[in-house]
């Protein structure tokens, strides 16, 4: 710009601009499209283009249920999210000199079912028609802890609503199979399940006593008669 007034004097000045559109909306994605707590997120943004030709870089933030995290890049660690939360990854463009319009996507935390990672009873072995059988198991959950329930079947058929089962108020005998089934259940209702059999065993009898009869004056000729006492200690008859 110069300006010269009437006597002939004049001056000008020089102002340089720089004419920028803002880069184009992207189109975001995270991955997986199914998480749970133990899944790690992948945020991809990608498609925008500058007017004027320049490089566009991608600004990446995530939201937790909507609300500001200190979490930024591509990935977010699984280490950080709950089950029941909705996470967004929120993608802002920029050619260095103008952010575009940002674009976000969302991914909702699933609830993880309990698996029950371990199941014991004791006494283990051997197991007799009298005895308290007691039922224990461990869970895992990656979400919470999970509560524990037991009971025992015989044949499909229920025996116990709990932990214990006594044998010999259950009717057992030697060669009876006995099931005990635990199960974990969530704070969402899911549940996993483990079985554990047990075969009660057989004991031998007991002999109380014996004699033989006569017991003297025994000649070659003698008819010898041989009694026994015996008990089953699993109730049967020896």
């Amino acid at each position: 710009v110069s300006a010269t007034d009437s006597t002939g004097q004049s001056a000008s000045a020089v102002s340089a601009f720089r004419i920028d559109g803002a880069p184009s909306q992207p189109a975001v994605s995270i991955s997986p499209a199914t998480a749970t707590t133990e899944t790690e997120l992948y945020a991809t943004a990608s498609g925008s283009t500058d007017p004027e030709g320049g490089v566009v870089t991608y600004g990446l933030v995530w939201l937790a249920d909507g609300a500001a995290t200190s979490h930024t890049g591509a990935s977010l660690p699984a280490a950080v999210t709950e089950k029941g939360q909705t996470w967004t990854v929120v993608a802002t463009p920029s050619d260095g000199l103008q952010d575009g319009t940002p674009a976000e996507a969302s991914v909702f935390i699933e609830n993880t079912p309990p698996a029950v990672t371990g199941i014991s009873v004791v006494p283990a072995s051997p197991v007799y028609n009298d005895d308290v059988l007691l039922c224990a198991a461990t869970a895992d959950d990656p979400d919470e802890t999970p509560a524990l329930s037991y009971r025992w079947l015989q044949e499909g058929a229920e025996r116990s609503a709990g932990a214990e089962l006594d044998l010999a108020a259950a009717g057992a005998m030697p060669g009876d199979s006995f099931t005990c089934e635990a199960t974990a259940t969530d704070g969402s209702g899911d549940t996993g399940a483990a079985e554990l059999e047990i075969i009660v065993d057989n004991r031998d009898p007991v002999i109380s006593g014996h004699a033989v009869e006569p017991s003297s004056g025994v000649r070659a000729d003698t008819l010898l008669s041989c009694m026994a006492e015996a008990a089953d200690p699993d109730g049967g008859e020896p």
